[in-house]
């Protein structure tokens, strides 16, 4: 389960690196192509129109690179950093917190009052919190065996009690403010989901 889950995950940064580029490149190729078509500059401003596009291409494979790169970073790799332990100050890899329930947790197909959702649904909003937040890290360190949550930011340890983690909100850490987005299993999160297989 947790290893087609793993796989999974890196399908969906390869689909939404592809989809960002192909929506970006057919909004310059066609929208503004047919714009500048209608204004009759197309031919009269070729050479402002070909530096405009080299300009456009590289900005857009940047952005798709470095959303890319963030993804797998903080939502694929096992051990997304490294930071030092607050009691005994070794420095020690850190997992996401609560990356074992969503590695873990069974696919379906449920049924909500609004819509079917089908094996791992996904919010609209989820693609945009994974692209600019980072996930709650977890400290299990090895030397003094010391068990803490990490903010991915400021690396401060935070209290089990603070921790706040939903399908589709981000939270905050109680000491930098940043926000910070740790996903938890749909049937976890919505009490009107019925599992039907």
């Amino acid at each position: 389960m947790a290893g087609i889950r793993k796989f999974f995950r890196i399908l969906k940064v390869l689909y939404y690196a592809i989809l960002g580029g192909g929506i970006a490149f057919i909004f310059w190729g066609v929208f503004v192509s047919l714009i500048l078509g209608i204004c009759g500059v197309l031919e009269e401003t070729s050479d402002i129109y070909m530096y405009a596009w080299y300009t456009y291409v590289v900005i857009v494979l940047l952005i798709i690179i470095r959303n890319a790169i963030h993804r797998m970073k903080w939502y694929v790799c096992a051990h997304p950093t490294r930071i030092q332990c607050h009691q005994c100050r070794k420095t020690v890899p850190v997992r996401r917190y609560g990356d074992e329930r969503c590695l873990n947790a069974p696919f379906g197909i449920y049924v909500s009052r609004k819509i079917i959702q089908f094996i791992h649904p996904i919010s609209d909003k989820i693609p945009f919190f994974e692209i600019f937040y980072r996930p709650y890290l977890q400290l299990d360190c090895p030397e003094c065996e010391e068990k803490q949550v990490i903010c991915p930011y400021c690396h401060e340890p935070i209290p089990y009690e603070s921790i706040k983690t939903l399908y589709n909100k981000p939270s905050k850490c109680p000491h930098c403010g940043k926000k910070i987005y740790t996903p938890v299993p749909l049937q976890e999160w919505a009490n009107d989901l019925v599992k039907l297989v």
